[in-house]
């Protein structure tokens, strides 16, 4: 009996080993995995933000200077919701206008969302109907005349 029983335990025992041999190999293959799947994120990070820095570094270059942060943020908002080429679309559209202002620039960029522009070719053809609309003058409204006011000498009384 105590041969069959020393049997069980060895067998229990190989059993264990077997099935710790096994879950270790699964999480060494686990690792891996995890490992090749890290690796293919950080190299798609680092081409994206390769791609979000050289919009930038235009961006810079076309202003001549260093963005602020505020500017930046704005920079940042267009590469997320704007493909590059109207991005630069929008540049030059502002340098024609002479308005070198990231206010203008994301002016520009709204304005083509809402007319729902998703090439550059729909750009210049929206561009060009906006530079021909008349300017609206504000009205002013009519002065009214002012009225007489008497005259009172102070000294004399």
């Amino acid at each position: 009996m105590k041969e069959a029983h020393k049997n069980t335990a060895n067998q229990a025992d190989w059993n264990l080993a077997a099935e710790r041999l096994r879950v270790k190999q699964i999480l060494h293959q686990a690792k891996q995995d995890i490992g090749k799947v890290f690796a293919r994120v950080e190299k798609q990070l680092a081409e994206d933000w390769g791609a979000q820095n050289q919009s930038v570094i235009k961006i810079e270059q076309f202003f001549g200077r260093p963005l602020s942060p505020f500017e930046m943020e704005a920079v940042n908002e267009w590469i997320a919701t704007h493909p590059e080429p109207l991005i630069i679309q929008a540049l030059r559209e502002s340098e024609l206008q002479n308005k070198r202002n990231i206010r203008y620039i994301d002016r520009i960029l709204l304005n083509w969302k809402n007319g729902a522009v998703k090439t550059v070719e729909e750009a210049r053809e929206y561009s060009k109907k906006f530079r021909k609309q008349p300017l609206q003058s504000v009205k002013q409204p009519e002065a009214k005349p002012f009225e007489e006011i008497p005259f009172y000498n102070w000294l004399e009384g």
